[in-house]
C-alpha cells in the first residue's frame, strides 16, 4: 500500500497525489490518502484547507479521515508496517522513486521528475470532471482563437496568514512587469489572462498596457487552472496552483515564466529546467 500525507490547496495536493501515482504504478500496489493534516489544527497556523482532488479524474482506493475514526487495523499498519518517507528540503530525490513495500509519504514533493515518465497518466488524471465544465464558455473560445498568456497574482493568505507570508512572500510587482515584457518580445500580438484570488487589487494597483482580460470565477479555482492550461503561454506567480496551470498546457511551443525565488531564503527545483525564471 502507497499512503501519502495531503497538506495545503490545491497545487500542493496535486504533486502529492502524483509522486504517490507513481509509486503505486511502480509496485503494482493501491494508493490511499491521508487527509488528517488537511484541517487546521490549534497548535499549527497555516491555512486550513479542504480535499479538493475529486474534482478531478483522480485515482485512489480509498481516503484516511481523522485518527479517531480509524480501524484499529488501519492504525496497527500504519504504525507498524508502513515505511514512514519524509521529504528532504525542497530537492528531488530519485531514491524515493526506487522504494517497495507499504510506505507513507510526508511531504511536499514539488518536482516534476517525481512523475517523470507517466506524464500523460498524470495529465488525465488532472482532467476536470464533466460536471465541473460550462457547457458553453466563451473565454474557452476566446483563449483558443488568439496568441492567449495566463498570468497569475497569488495574494490572499501569502499576505493575511503570517505563516504563509513568512515562507513565500508576495512576488513583487518588478517581475510581472519583466515578464509581460519579455512575452511580448517573443509572442506577436499576445492576449494577457488575469488571474488572482485578489483580482480587485491587480485592477487597482497594475497596468496593463498590452490587450487583456481579468477572469472572475468564483465558484471553482480549478476551473481557473483548466483556463490556464488553455493558454499557449503562461506567467505563474510563486504557487503550486498556477504551476500545475503551466504544466498542464499541452502546446509543445509554450513559454512559461516563472520567479526565480520560490520560497524565501530556500533554494528549490520547483521550476522545472526549460522554463524561464525572472
Amino acid at each position: 500500500m502507497v499512503y501519502v500525507k495531503l497538506l495545503g490547496g490545491l497545487g500542493n495536493q496535486m504533486f502529492q497525489y502524483a509522486v504517490g501515482r507513481h509509486l503505486s504504478i511502480k509496485n503494482s500496489d493501491s494508493l490511499m490518502l491521508d487527509l488528517t493534516d488537511l484541517l487546521k489544527r490549534e497548535d499549527i497556523d497555516y491555512t486550513p484547507r479542504e480535499f479538493e482532488l475529486d474534482i478531478f479524474d483522480v485515482k485512489y482506493t480509498g481516503k484516511i479521515l481523522a485518527s479517531e475514526r480509524r480501524t484499529f487495523k488501519e492504525r496497527f499498519a500504519l504504525k507498524y508496517l508502513t515505511r514512514r518517507v519524509d521529504e528532504i528540503d525542497y530537492i528531488f530525490d530519485p531514491e524515493v522513486l526506487g522504494l517497495k513495500g507499504n510506505l507513507y509519504l510526508n511531504g511536499f514533493w514539488q518536482n516534476e521528475k517525481y512523475f517523470n515518465g507517466i506524464e500523460d497518466i498524470i495529465r488525465q488524471d488532472f482532467t476536470l470532471k464533466a460536471k465541473v465544465l460550462p457547457l458553453n464558455d466563451l473565454t474557452v473560445k476566446k483563449i483558443s482563437s488568439i496568441n492567449s498568456v495566463s498570468v497569475h497574482f497569488r495574494r490572499g493568505d501569502y499576505l493575511s496568514n503570517p505563516t504563509a507570508k513568512n515562507i513565500h512572500g508576495v512576488v513583487e510587482v518588478g517581475y510581472y512587469k519583466k515578464a509581460l515584457t519579455k512575452i511580448s518580445e517573443l509572442v506577436e500580438s499576445p492576449h494577457f489572462f488575469i488571474f488572482s484570488d485578489d483580482i480587485d487589487w491587480v485592477r487597482e494597483n497594475f497596468v496593463f498596457e498590452q490587450e487583456h482580460t481579468f477572469i472572475s470565477h468564483d465558484a471553482c479555482a480549478a476551473y481557473d487552472m483548466h483556463l490556464m492550461s488553455l493558454c499557449k503561454h503562461n506567467i505563474t506567480a510563486n504557487s503550486s496552483f498556477s504551476w500545475w496551470g503551466a504544466w498542464l498546457n499541452r502546446n509543445p511551443d509554450k513559454i512559461v515564466i516563472s520567479p526565480q525565488q520560490w520560497i524565501n531564503a530556500i533554494q528549490t527545483e520547483i521550476v522545472p529546467e526549460h522554463w524561464m525564471k525572472f
